[in-house]
């Protein structure tokens, strides 16, 4: 589908660049780029206790290069005939999470477009609790993108192979929402996806026959979202099919990840705060994982989103 105001935080290094890649190949004629880097104050990027350090030089410098990076980017948008507007902002104490969230919603845009494990501030911006914090700071939809020996980076303007995991949640929906939206402009392919878990982390009285009658119960529930799920998409002309996962161990994000790499997929869709697995896979650690595990883009959008 095709987006009108696309942000794209830059920080020069080599994943910065492919959210940018990525970003620039979702353009499309009219498209408004913004680029946007943030100055942090030296403090937090190299530490307070090094009284050695001028940090009125280094601010300067840090701008400098700052300046530097935008124009890199800048060049590399005219490549792709794509005019983008470089800026820069000063964090002024604020997290780097909370300043592109910011200037997100200030700018209006309606796609965030980042690449992973970004140096200083960006490291923290999508690793761990911080990748939670974009997503708490703003309404807009964010697109993660990994640079790296593996990862498969879509060459093509628009997905073809879609994977959203569902839950049930209002936010789930909002992921389902999004991705039959966009596979209603590309003619893209949606994998919907429900993780069960088959070993519950309780005692269960009554012993084997009361599991088995829970386990029954939630393959029911799955197999019911996911048929409720493909009606809707097939409703907007959309083709779907459906997997229902299993695990027994670890977090719903390693099922989801493998489903996408087994069925080839090019981006995955998560609606954030979902429930159950996706509470997990969305929040905290492993937050983390879903973006490190994941061969291919992962596109979160908010329950409460714009889209």
């Amino acid at each position: 589908m095709a987006y009108d105001r696309i942000l794209v935080p830059v920080d020069g290094s080599a994943p910065s660049s492919a959210g940018l890649a990525q970003a620039l190949r979702l353009c499309a004629p009219g498209t408004q780029v913004k680029l946007l880097h943030v100055l942090e104050n030296p403090t937090y990027a190299y530490g307070a206790m090094d009284y050695a350090l001028d940090y009125d030089e280094l601010f300067a410098a840090q701008e400098v290069q700052g300046w530097k990076t935008l124009e890199s980017a800048a060049a590399a948008a005219k490549k792709r005939k794509v005019k983008a507007l470089p800026e820069l902002v000063e964090a002024r104490g604020r997290r780097v999470a909370e300043v592109i969230g910011r200037e997100a919603e200030r700018w209006k845009a309606d796609l965030v477009v980042m690449g992973s494990h970004g140096r200083r501030g960006m490291t923290r911006v999508l690793l761990g609790s911080d990748a939670e914090a974009v997503v708490r700071s703003t309404r807009v939809p964010l697109l993660l993108t990994r640079a790296g020996k593996g990862i498969k980076v879509s060459r093509a303007a628009n997905f073809r192979r879609i994977v959203v995991p569902l839950d049930g949640s209002a936010t789930s929906k909002a992921g389902l929402a999004a991705a039959v939206q966009i596979a209603s402009h590309s003619g893209a392919t949606l994998q919907l996806v429900h993780v069960i878990d088959v070993a519950p982390g309780f005692h269960v009285p009554g012993g084997g026959s009361v599991l088995a009658n829970i386990r029954s119960s939630l393959h029911k529930r799955g197999e019911q979202l996911l048929n409720e799920g493909i009606e809707i998409a097939h409703a907007e002309g959309v083709k779907a099919g459906s997997c229902l996962l299993q695990k027994s161990v670890g977090p719903a994000a390693d099922a989801i990840t493998a489903e996408a790499r087994r069925w080839k997929a090019d981006l995955i869709v998560i609606g954030t705060h979902g429930r159950r697995g996706l509470a997990r896979a969305l929040m905290g650690s492993d937050a983390e994982l879903v973006v490190r595990q994941a061969e291919t883009p992962v596109l979160l959008i908010h329950g409460r989103g714009k889209r």
